[in-house]
């Protein structure tokens, strides 16, 4: 792994732990992380951070443009797998399809990048070992509980959990919805 895309995920442990240690600033931390990391495998923002001069990014940005459309499922698969862990994660609506849709790239990526003779051994390696990681946790993602992540992090609301719960088990009930904001003003009042 490249010295930037580790210090990303060590950004996104320390604001999970901070997160799960109940401390606010834990949650943009974990945020912060997480993006740097996707812009990381999406726009090629590692390549600034690796103090690559400007003409040197743009000459690559432009090589991505001639790349044949397969070779780009690694990143976007790992892209996918990424924000879906993040809905998972927060309990959003969709998660699991991402996660799917993304282990389905994954897989694609993989065939692909097994029949490519082109690229060389070292660069098919390291997105080898990516895709596996990121494979690996997606899929532990995927079978967790959809609210696992999030009640543990709002462990000491229990009724905000639950107003969550069912108004994401019926999102169109009024009478949820005005559970949910009222729940969620007790834990900005401190009630």
């Amino acid at each position: 792994m490249k010295k930037n895309e580790s210090a990303f995920i060590y950004i996104i442990v320390i604001g999970l732990i901070l997160k799960l240690s109940l401390i606010s600033l834990g949650y943009w931390v974990f945020l912060i992380g997480i993006g740097l990391l996707a812009n990381s495998y999406f726009f090629g923002f590692s390549n600034i951070l690796n103090n690559e001069s400007y003409q040197e990014f743009v000459k690559n940005r432009v090589q991505l443009h001639l790349k044949k459309p397969y070779q780009s499922f690694p990143s976007f698969s790992i892209v996918i797998l990424i924000i879906g862990m993040l809905f998972k994660f927060t309990a959003w609506p969709g998660g699991d399809t991402m996660i799917l849709l993304g282990l389905v790239l994954l897989l694609v990526g993989m065939y692909f990048l097994l029949n490519n003779k082109t690229e060389s051994k070292e660069w098919k390696i390291g997105a080898y070992k990516r895709m596996l990681i990121y494979g690996v946790i997606a899929i532990v993602f995927y079978f967790l509980p959809t609210f696992f992540w999030f009640e543990i992090t709002n462990r000491e609301h229990p009724e905000y959990i639950q107003a969550t719960k069912d108004l994401y088990d019926d999102p169109s009930n009024q009478e949820y919805q005005l559970k949910l904001e009222e729940e969620i003003e007790k834990m900005e009042n401190g009630v």
